[in-house]
């Protein structure tokens, strides 16, 4: 494949992205922004995008408690969840990266969470 051959897809790639994000921008269907934003794993910036417009709560949480999801894109999502059930239930799951859960720890709220994690929850739970 030639340099001219590679350059003409990348621009036509881009050029469907921005056709994408604008048509994107367009659309009002909170379940086409759920559907975008939880599926299209080819293109985070669409992901993000979407999830940006959405305004259901449920979106956002499932999307913070999946381990596997990606880091920013669950970071973002988390950003968005006001429940204090998923800031404890993100703090306290040792799969999911270090760094989203002291954002989740930094939005909670109640102290017996904070005692949990200063005491080590492991201690917590043999003591049960």
């Amino acid at each position: 494949m030639s340099a001219v051959t590679i350059s003409i897809r990348a621009q036509g790639e881009e050029s469907n992205l921005e056709m994408r994000k604008y048509a994107l921008s367009r659309v009002t269907d909170q379940s086409v922004l759920k559907q975008i934003a939880l599926d299209d794993k080819e293109n985070a910036e669409m992901r993000r995008y979407a999830l940006s417009r959405v305004s259901d709560q449920s979106t956002f949480i499932q999307i913070a408690l999946d381990s596997g999801e990606n880091v920013e894109m669950r970071r973002y999502a988390l950003s968005r969840v006001s429940d204090q059930n998923v800031f404890k239930q993100i703090a306290l799951n040792e799969e999911i990266d270090a760094e989203t859960r002291m954002y989740a720890l930094s939005r909670v709220t109640d102290q017996n969470v904070f005692k949990q994690i200063a005491l080590d929850e492991k201690d917590i739970e043999n003591k049960k």
